[in-house]
């Protein structure tokens, strides 16, 4: 058997990248599988996975590099608008000479900004049940009615949340939609991992990530700055890489406040196998994105067992369903919550890490996933 996976970029160690890497290695550990194929549609680079386990029978391939100019995908879309075709045409043509038959099953790692790119790979595959896409971040708009007509023949539409699988039930009338999380790396290093005290040297928050503006960064500031004027003095973490120009915008907004002292901003990358240990250094997880998919790092964290602080973006309110005390609306909700988390006393910190951590086990293990991955097979 061969599958061919699709995902839109691998570049560094993002959560798209480590699910792509993960869910291939899943797919190459199962004996009836003989080659995953990794197809990459945008920047694509193999240099962040030197260190990161990947199984033999997975191979990558990507596109000519003028597939990803800007003039040129002008153009591709051009022609589709003028001729009302249902996909770009010289994607169709790409995957026109790419013999898909010789693959069994085909797994697209998408968003729904970029599903469209995809229909040519559902049109030219004769067995459209033998096909499923997963949805990396889902914006709640509408998409082409004949796009929701070819994502309705395909065995299953994966979304991480139910908010985003109702959306798709109700809104895009895609009946195919499951609810299903990601693949965790390592997860039996997290689940091993036990904090078993409130460190008063850590950082009361922290932050992983890559810097980029849909991830409002600014509001974790932000959140330092209000509880200093509230008199609660608070230290905060963060840690990434990708956008330099939002990373030097944060530093400069941290030295306005005169947070410098309380803030360590850091343009670093922290490699998938090392994940857990910056976990070590805070008591106390921070997500204020405007969007996500999970995020992934979320589900890590979990996993690790230490409190969540989020909006209410990607599947947060689904994997806190328990803990409802830890999902902010606002900034100043955000604020209002970071205090009440700040006063956790001993017993109740520590329980709030057992309870996460049962959760992650108990609802999102990796078996699960596993299981979801070798029925598509079957």
């Amino acid at each position: 058997m061969k599958i061919l996976i699709t995902t839109p970029f691998f570049q560094f160690s993002g959560g798209s990248e480590l699910e792509t890497i993960h869910t291939a290695n899943t797919f190459a550990s199962l004996l009836e599988v003989e080659e995953v194929h990794v197809f990459v549609a945008g920047e694509f680079d193999l240099n962040f996975t030197k260190n990161i386990y990947i199984d033999r029978k997975v191979k990558f391939f990507t596109r000519p590099f003028f597939f990803n100019n800007v003039f040129f995908y002008k153009i591709n879309k051009s022609i589709k608008r003028k001729l009302r075709l249902e996909s770009l045409p010289f994607d169709f043509l790409y995957w026109k000479f790419k013999k898909l038959s010789r693959f069994d099953k085909i797994y697209i790692i998408t968003k729904t900004s970029l599903v469209n790119d995809y229909i040519p790979l559902i049109q030219l595959y004769k067995s459209k049940k033998d096909i499923v896409i997963k949805y990396t971040t889902v914006f709640f708009n509408p998409l082409e009615n004949s796009t929701i007509r070819y994502l309705s023949q395909i065995r299953y539409n994966i979304v991480t949340s139910q908010k985003q699988k109702e959306f798709f039930i109700k809104n895009l009338d895609l009946k195919n939609t499951v609810a299903q999380e990601i693949l965790l790396f390592n997860e039996d290093v997290a689940i091993n991992k036990v904090r078993n005290q409130r460190k008063t040297d850590l950082y009361d928050f922290g932050i992983l990530g890559r810097y980029s503006e849909e991830k409002q960064f600014e509001h974790a500031i932000n959140l330092i700055a209000n509880l200093r004027d509230k008199g609660v003095k608070a230290r905060l973490i963060i840690k990434g890489g990708c956008d330099q120009n939002y990373y030097k915008s944060l530093k400069n907004l941290a030295k306005e406040k005169n947070l410098e002292e309380l803030i360590t901003i850091s343009f670093e990358e922290v490699q998938y196998d090392e994940v857990y240990n910056f976990f070590d250094l805070f008591n106390c997880f921070l997500i204020t994105s405007k969007y996500e998919g999970g995020p992934n790092v979320a589900l890590e964290i979990m996993a690790y067992g230490l409190p969540i602080l989020s909006y209410d973006v990607g599947a947060m309110k689904d994997r806190l369903n328990k803990f409802p005390e830890l999902i902010a609306i606002d900034e100043e909700d955000l604020s209002k919550k970071a205090i009440e988390i700040l006063n956790y006393g001993e017993s109740l910190f520590l329980q709030k890490c057992i309870d996460i951590k049962k959760a992650y086990i108990d609802e999102f293990s990796n078996d699960k996933k596993v299981a979801f991955l070798r029925d598509f097979l079957n």
